[in-house]
């Protein structure tokens, strides 16, 4: 007795992808806010612990949620006034 399988590629279509990507900014922005919500009810001592300050709770929320090469700009590739050398 002889055995076929056959099996295709199947490529899913460009909404189909683009459902993926929404869908996988959803989930990420939703940890976002879970994270920023939660470090926030913390009290300055209990961030302190942690190693935390408030000022940097949506930079670390960014990182839990985006990982960490999002969002980070390089000051050398940052704008900013050019100073002749007279």
């Amino acid at each position: 007795m002889a055995y076929v399988n056959t099996t295709r590629a199947v490529r899913k279509g460009l909404l189909a992808d683009l459902k993926d990507m929404v869908v996988s900014a959803i989930q990420a922005r939703r940890v976002y806010t879970r994270t920023v919500t939660e470090l926030n009810a913390l009290s300055d001592r209990e961030l302190n612990d942690l190693g935390i300050s408030r000022i940097s709770i949506p930079a670390v929320a960014r990182e839990a949620a985006y990982g960490k090469s999002v969002f980070v700009r390089s000051r050398s590739s940052s704008p900013g006034p050019v100073r002749s050398a007279a």
